[in-house]
């Protein structure tokens, strides 16, 4: 991979989701009330992309996804419909909490 992608691309940071934060912010800002966002991601980030979406405040239906071998690949998410962000009081919770 790291012949095709560029180092950016491979390596997110400390934690691997440092490219994703802002793309998470600027996806909320660019979509319209009620449009879908996709985010692939490594399979040792199940719990923590959903998480980044549900901190942002402006998305909604966050769900986690698994891959043809169960492991969790991508998240998607929709832009809150009143393109606003949730009171203090919302939190993400997995179907299991």
């Amino acid at each position: 991979m790291a012949a095709h992608d560029p180092d950016e691309a491979v390596f997110g940071g400390a934690d691997g989701l440092t490219v994703l934060r802002p793309v998470i912010a600027r996806a909320a800002e660019l979509l319209r009330p009620g449009g879908v966002l996709g985010v692939e991601h490594d399979d040792t980030h199940g719990a923590a992309v959903p998480a980044l979406l549900a901190a942002d405040g402006r998305y909604e239906a966050i769900e986690e996804h698994r891959d043809l071998a169960g492991r969790p690949r991508f998240a998607t998410a929709r832009r809150r419909a009143d393109g606003d962000r949730p009171g203090p009081a919302s939190a993400w919770q997995t179907p299991s909490s």
